[in-house]
C-alpha cells in the first residue's frame, strides 16, 4: 500500500531547526505537505514543486541521518523508514549506514520488522507506543518477532556501528489477537543464536517490551554487548529478558512475565541467564499471579555474573555443570549477589505450577544452588511478611542440590554479612524476638554454607557483655555454661548448635523446645567461651 502522505520540494529562505536537524539557508529538500505549507506561511521556505519521501531523505543535511515517522504513515511506510539504511560511505565501514529514525509522540502499528544493528529508533517515553499489528496469515504458528535483529554488524578501525533504542514502549498487543491465533509465538526484540559471535545488540535507554506471547527481549548467543539503562519488560508469556550473550551491562531493570517455555529447565519468569556473565545493578524482578514458570530468575551454566542491589521476589536458581562428568566437578562459578533482597512471594505458592492438579514445582526455598560451587552472597536479605504463619513459608532460605544424586557434586555458598538471614521483631526496651523466614532451616545443607565470621556452633572467646547484656538487641553469643535455653528465643543459635555434617540437623520444626550448650572452663572474669547466636 503506497503512502498517503504528499511531499513538496522546498528551499529554505533562512536557517531553521526542525527536530534535531538544522536546515541552512538555500537548502533544497522535500518535506511532508502540511509541514511545508506551514513553513511557507511563516516565510521560512519557498515551495518549488512536488516532492517525494526519497528526496526528503536524500537531501537531509548530514547525508540523510535523521528520518521522521509520522503518525499518519502507513505500516508499510513505517517499515520502510525503519528497515532502510543509509549509503555506505566507506568500504566495509559503518560510516553513513546507520540512521536515526524519530518516532512520533503517538501510537503506531507495524507487523514484524527486521532491524539493523546500526539503525537507531527514538521516541518520547510514555507517549510513543510502538504496537504490533500482526498479519496473522503471514506467520501462522511459527516463531516471529516484532523486531528481529539482523546479523549485519560492521566495524572498521575499532569503530562499530551500534544503534540505540531510546524512550519507546513496545507493545505486542497480545490481548487483541491471541485468541484468534493462540499458537503463534511473537517475541518483542529477538536476536537469534549466532555462531559468528560478531553481532552487537542495541543499546537500550528507557525502553519497555510488553504484552508479547513469546519473550519480551531475547539476546541470543553471539549478540554481544547489550547495554541497557532502565529496561522494562512485563506481561509477556515467555521470559521477560533472556541473556545468552557476552559483555552485557544492565542498570535499572524492571522485569516480570509469565515465563512459559517448552524447555522446562529454562522456565524463568523475569530473567534467564544462559551461559553468560552479565553485570546487573539495581533491579526489581518478580512474577505475576499467573506465572507459568519454575523461578523468577534462573542462571544456567553461567559463571562470573554479578547482581548488585535490587529485589528478586520468588525463587532464584543457579544451576551449574557439576553434573556433567568429572572434568567439570566443583565448578567455581565466581558469581556474586551483593546487596540483594530475596523476597518470599506468598502468591507464588498458589499459582498453577506450584499447587493443584498442575503442580510441577515445589516452593521449598528462596535461593537454589544446584551442581555449582562458590556462589557468593554479600549482605543478602531474606524478606517475608512477618505476619504470615511459619507454615506458609518455604522450608529453607537456601537449598544446595545436585541433579546426580551424588552429594559430592554439591558446592558451597559463601556469605559475607549474614545479618539479613534473620528478622528482629519487637522494640527497644521490650522483648526482641528473632524470626527466620522459613519453617525448617536456613539451609538444607548448612554445613555447605560458609560464613565469613566463622564456623557455626564453634566455641570462641568473647567478652561477657556479649552474652549477658541487659539489652537483648546487644546479645550476639550464647555461653558454653551448661544452661538450658529455649529454641524460640534463639532460633539461629539452635540451628547452629545442632549442625551435624553427614547426619540429622536440628530444625525449627523438630520436637525440641530447648537446647543446652556444654559447660566449658571459664576463661577469665571478663571473657567466656561462647558461640554466635545471630548471623
Amino acid at each position: 500500500m503506497p503512502s498517503t502522505i504528499k511531499y513538496l520540494n522546498v528551499v529554505f529562505r533562512q536557517d531553521k531547526l526542525i527536530g534535531n536537524t538544522v536546515y541552512p539557508t538555500d537548502w533544497e529538500t522535500s518535506l511532508p505537505d502540511d509541514l511545508a505549507r506551514a513553513l511557507s506561511a511563516g516565510g521560512i521556505v519557498s515551495i518549488v514543486g512536488p516532492g517525494t519521501y526519497e528526496e526528503m531523505v536524500a537531501r537531509r543535511p548530514g547525508g540523510g541521518d535523521i528520518v521522521y515517522v509520522s503518525e499518519t504513515d502507513s505500516a508499510e511506510t513505517i517499515a520502510s523508514k525503519i528497515e532502510t539504511l543509509g549509503d555506505e560511505e566507506v568500504n566495509n565501514s559503518p560510516q553513513g549506514q546507520g540512521r536515526l529514525v524519530c518516532l512520533p509522540s503517538s501510537g503506531i502499528l507495524t507487523g514484524p520488522l527486521s532491524l539493523s544493528t546500526m539503525q537507531s529508533l527514538e521516541g518520547t517515553k510514555g507517549s510513543t507506543i510502538f504496537g504490533f499489528d500482526p498479519p496473522l496469515s503471514s506467520f501462522g504458528v511459527v516463531d516471529t518477532a516484532h523486531l528481529t535483529l539482523l546479523d549485519d554488524s560492521v566495524s572498521k578501525n575499532g569503530i562499530r556501528g551500534n544503534g540505540v533504542l531510546r524512550d519507546i514502549d513496545f507493545d505486542g498487543n497480545r490481548q487483541t489477537w491471541e485468541d484468534d491465533n493462540p499458537t503463534a509465538v511473537v517475541h518483542g526484540y529477538f536476536g537469534d543464536d549466532r555462531s559468528s559471535g560478531k553481532c552487537i545488540s542495541h543499546r537500550m535507554d528507557n525502553v519497555s517490551f510488553s504484552n508479547y506471547t513469546g519473550h519480551g527481549c531475547y539476546i541470543g548467543e553471539g549478540n554481544d554487548q547489550l547495554v541497557a539503562n532502565r529496561l522494562r519488560a512485563e506481561n509477556n508469556r515467555g521470559t521477560a529478558l533472556v541473556i545468552k550473550s557476552s559483555d552485557c551491562k544492565l542498570h535499572d531493570l524492571g522485569l516480570v512475565s509469565q515465563g512459559y517455555n517448552d524447555d522446562t529447565t529454562r522456565r524463568a519468569g523475569a530473567l534467564l541467564i544462559d551461559n553468560a556473565a552479565p553485570e546487573i545493578e539495581t533491579c526489581d524482578l518478580f512474577l505475576p499471579t499467573d506465572a507459568e514458570c519454575e523461578a523468577t530468575v534462573i542462571c544456567l551454566n553461567a559463571q562470573r555474573f554479578q547482581f548488585k542491589s535490587g529485589t528478586i521476589s520468588g525463587r532464584t536458581i543457579c544451576r551449574g555443570r557439576n553434573d556433567q562428568g568429572t572434568t567439570n566437578r566443583y565448578e567455581n562459578a565466581a558469581a556474586i549477589f551483593a546487596g540483594m533482597t530475596f523476597k518470599h512471594d506468598q502468591d507464588l505458592a498458589s499459582t498453577r505450577f506450584y499447587s493443584g492438579v498442575d503442580q510441577v514445582y515445589t516452593y521449598s526455598s528462596y535461593f537454589v544452588s544446584e551442581d555449582i560451587d562458590a556462589i557468593k552472597l554479600v549482605s543478602p536479605r531474606f524478606g517475608f511478611d512477618t505476619t504470615l504463619s511459619t507454615s506458609l513459608l518455604p522450608d529453607y532460605l537456601i537449598e544446595l542440590l545436585t541433579s546426580t544424586g551424588n552429594n559430592d557434586r554439591i558446592g558451597k555458598v559463601f556469605i559475607s554479612d549474614a545479618s539479613g538471614l534473620v528478622v528482629l521483631t519487637g522494640r527497644v526496651g521490650n522483648v526482641i524476638k528473632q524470626r527466620i523466614g522459613c519453617k525448617t532451616h536456613f539451609a538444607n545443607k548448612p554445613e555447605n554454607v560458609v560464613f565469613e565470621w566463622g564456623i557455626p556452633g564453634r566455641p570462641e572467646p568473647v567478652p561477657k557483655w556479649l552474652v549477658d547484656n541487659a539489652d537483648p538487641s546487644q546479645i550476639t553469643h550464647i555461653a558454653f555454661d551448661g544452661t538450658s535455653r529455649t529454641k524460640e528465643d534463639y532460633p539461629f543459635g539452635y540451628l547452629c548448635a545442632t549442625i551435624n555434617p553427614g547426619g540429622t540437623h536440628g530444625t525449627l520444626d523438630d520436637v525440641n523446645t530447648t537446647f543446652t550448650l556444654p559447660e566449658l572452663p571459664q576463661l577469665s572474669s571478663s571473657y567466656v567461651w561462647a558461640m554466635r547466636c545471630v548471623p
